[in-house]
């Protein structure tokens, strides 16, 4: 069974501060205002790999860098990118699209747009993008991806 996340980058692998009112050993910049912190990204990684996790960028980061730079740069395996990056409800339709589309039975979203952009909530959690990720929303997303392969093994 192929699980994945659905990640944004912006609020999520950062916060709303910009990169220069950070200590420079607490981010990794890949172009000038594209920016992660690094705190963040290694407990990103951390559980990605812990969950066997395919991931895929749902960012307008795409727009400009490939998805193999942003891979890269973040240190993960990326099999893709949703269709549509922007805002309103066809951010949240292209993920389900490409997760119907590409066998993605069981998969969580992270980004911090939250319901603005995603019509099935159960699949989602939103950090608080003045903050980004945190411990408890990884939590979160752990119940999701649980709760999902229980579904899948009953039924």
């Amino acid at each position: 069974m192929r699980k994945a996340l659905y990640f944004d980058i912006d609020g999520v692998l950062n916060d709303s501060k910009h990169p220069s009112l950070h200590d420079i050993a607490d981010i990794k910049e890949l172009s000038p205002g594209n920016y992660v912190l690094v705190k963040i990204l290694n407990m990103f990684r951390q559980f990605v790999v812990r969950h066997g996790l395919d991931l895929v960028v749902v960012s307008s980061w795409c727009t400009r860098h490939t998805v193999g730079d942003i891979a890269d740069f973040l240190g993960v395996s990326i099999t893709g990118k949703a269709d549509y990056t922007g805002g309103g409800l066809s951010r949240g339709d292209a993920v389900s699209l490409h997760a119907a589309q590409n066998g993605y039975d069981t998969y969580a979203i992270v980004d911090d747009a939250g319901s603005k952009c995603y019509r099935h909530l159960n699949r989602l959690v939103a950090p608080c993008g003045a903050q980004g990720l945190s411990e408890r929303d990884l939590k979160s997303l752990e119940r999701i991806l649980s709760a999902q392969d229980f579904m899948q093994k009953r039924y």
